[in-house]
């Protein structure tokens, strides 16, 4: 009697552990409708009860006890990654607890617009990614990162490659840093090192030269012909008086340009100092980057925004202060 007894109490055992991993392991946790597949951002700092009632909320579990108890069981509440998510139907508690625990599933689309600065990138990658701004902006600055992509500079600043990207929620920044540099020099390729050596330009110089090119327009018919503007002004020896440039020596400044702002001591104030400024003042985009090694076949030494977007460009100092002029005249006509 009593060894059918042990029997019995193995047998139930048995089978209570059977279904014990079934319902934690195979059977899906939660009673999401549909194929579409759920998403979740787990915050920097976020805690593990937080993130499993939002996942109860959403259908993704059941109990979010019973996650917060599997979590606590196979690591810790404190292991649980930040990131971003996806969760199906069929996830069961365990695949979920060990996700949270080994961190994000799926990477996070990031798209950094042309003629951002890599302070104001640092921005998005906080908004986006949950990276501390301040450690990215240390990671533009590494030198030991800047000597491994043979940068001779003090910082990123240019090579940070505007685009779309796909980063894991929380990365390291170094790591950002180093994606979008990669991506920097497969559009700046062989050809197009030879082209900035055909007009005179290193590597660091035609980036610097982008950057001017992509600060002051956003047309893409325009940026080569202001490409030959600075090159005819750099090759005539005058000043490229560049606003943008300006605006870059003056990084608090929150409002428009005034004269004696052009006065600003700085190796970026180019109405103070000739040629090119000491490095890029924006990540340039590629179309701004070709036409710094492709100036158009202009004589122009001028040029002012037309008010429309665009600008009125000229050969001489004459032709230049009748279209300035002629765009004042259209001002006052528009008010």
């Amino acid at each position: 009697m009593t060894r059918k007894i042990l029997l019995t109490l193995i047998l139930i055992t048995a089978i209570a552990i059977a279904f014990g991993w079934y319902y934690l392991a195979v059977a899906p946790a939660g009673s999401i409708e549909g194929d579409k597949d759920v998403i979740i951002i787990a915050n920097k700092g976020e805690t593990l009860i937080s993130i499993a009632q939002r996942l109860q909320e959403q259908s993704i579990i059941d109990n979010s006890k019973i996650l917060v108890g599997l979590v606590s069981v196979i690591g810790s509440p404190n292991e649980v990654k930040a990131g971003r998510y996806d969760f199906s139907k069929d996830n069961s508690y365990l695949t979920i607890a060990r996700l949270l625990l080994k961190g994000s599933n799926s990477p996070v689309r990031v798209t950094f617009p042309e003629g951002l600065t890599y302070k104001q990138m640092a921005g998005i990658v906080y908004r986006r990614l949950s990276v501390d701004s301040t450690a990215f902006v240390r990671a533009c600055e590494n030198d030991s990162l800047l000597k491994q992509f043979n940068i001779d500079a003090d910082n990123f600043e240019g090579y940070l490659f505007p685009d779309t990207y796909y980063i894991y929620f929380g990365s390291e920044p170094e790591k950002i840093v180093g994606i979008m540099v990669e991506r920097f020099f497969e559009v700046f390729d062989g050809e197009m090192v030879k082209r900035a050596e055909a007009v005179g330009f290193n590597i660091h110089e035609a980036v610097t030269m982008a950057s001017l090119i992509e600060k002051e327009t956003g047309l893409k018919d325009e940026r080569r012909t202001i490409s030959a503007v600075f090159h005819n002004r750099l090759r005539k020896g005058m000043k490229l008086q560049c606003d943008p440039t300006v605006i870059y020596a003056l990084p608090n400044l929150n409002r428009p340009l005034w004269i004696k702002d052009l006065a600003v001591d700085s190796p970026y104030n180019t109405y103070r100092y000739y040629g090119l400024p000491p490095g890029p003042i924006a990540n340039p985009g590629q179309r701004s980057l070709e036409a710094a090694v492709n100036p158009a076949d202009v004589d122009y030494l001028y040029f002012v925004a037309s008010g429309d977007g665009g600008h009125l460009f000229a050969e001489t100092n004459r032709q230049h202060n009748n279209n300035r002029i002629k765009v004042k005249r259209q001002m006052r006509e528009k008010r």
